[in-house]
Parts: structure tokens; sequence; C-alpha cells
């Protein structure tokens, strides 16, 4: 009779042992919500030129205003000089697929010109390199701050 037991408990054993190891997996928990990008962003645009043997580094607050859709962003923003000039641009072409955004700037200062990179984003930060040619022909590291 006890050897005509075994079987059935030995199975209920390995069907517990099996739920509790398949809820042991699971966290409970709520999953992270993806990052959005949307809203007001400030920080620092660093600039530097190694044209002619020596480096000149230039560091300049910007404010930027993004609106991503879920993958199309959109925006404008503004970066200010040491003079009080402000170089006011537009994002005409940017993607986010978190965490990483490309973003296209489009500024209207003669002769106008533009920017591009490959961004990283985080839930507060936002970081990488803009390039561009014409009147900006350099490397420009950004790192914003919500």
């Amino acid at each position: 009779m006890i050897a005509s037991l075994r079987a059935p408990l030995f199975c209920a054993f390995v069907v517990s042992l099996t739920l509790l190891t398949l809820a042991a997996c699971d966290s409970g928990g709520p999953e992270e919500p993806p990052i959005g990008i949307t809203g007001r962003w400030t920080g620092g645009l660093i600039s530097v030129d190694t044209t002619g043997g020596r480096q000149d580094t230039l560091r300049l607050p910007i404010t930027v205003l993004l609106d991503d859709t879920g993958f199309n962003v959109t925006g404008a923003g503004s970066i200010h000089f040491p003079s009080d000039s402000v170089l006011t641009f537009v994002v005409v072409g940017g993607l986010f697929g978190d965490p990483k955004v490309s973003l296209s700037v489009q500024y209207p200062v003669p002769p106008p010109g533009g920017l591009s990179g490959r961004l990283t984003a985080g839930r507060d930060s936002i970081i990488g390199t803009l390039t561009g040619p014409g009147r900006v022909n350099a490397r420009l590291n950004l790192g914003l701050r919500r």
C-alpha cells in the first residue's frame, strides 16, 4: 500500500516544486516604465577645436524642449554665448528608441546650418556628440539634464 502511494505523492511533490519555482521567478513588481524624453532639458554644449595646432575649448549653456511621440522627436532650443547672443535652433528630424536618440537640428544664423548626432537617453540625462558641416565644423559634446 505504501508503494502504491509513492508514485502519486512523488508526482504531487514535483508539480508543487515546479509551481513554487515558477512563482519565485516572477518578480511580482511592476515593470519599469519606458523612458520618455518629452520635456525641458538644460545642460552644456562643449566644443573642442584643434585646428591650427592648438586646442580651444568652448562651453556653452543650452536649453532644449523636446517632444517624443513614441518614436519621432521634435523640438526647439537655444544656445547661449558669452557675448549674451543666443542661437536658436529647431529639431527637424529626430528618432527615439529607448535609450538611443538621433537628432538633426537646423539653425537660421547666416549662413544657415545644421547639426546631427546620436545620443543616449537615461531617465534624467541625455548625452552624446553632435557634428555638422559649415559654420559649426566640429564635434560638439552634449550633456543635458531634466
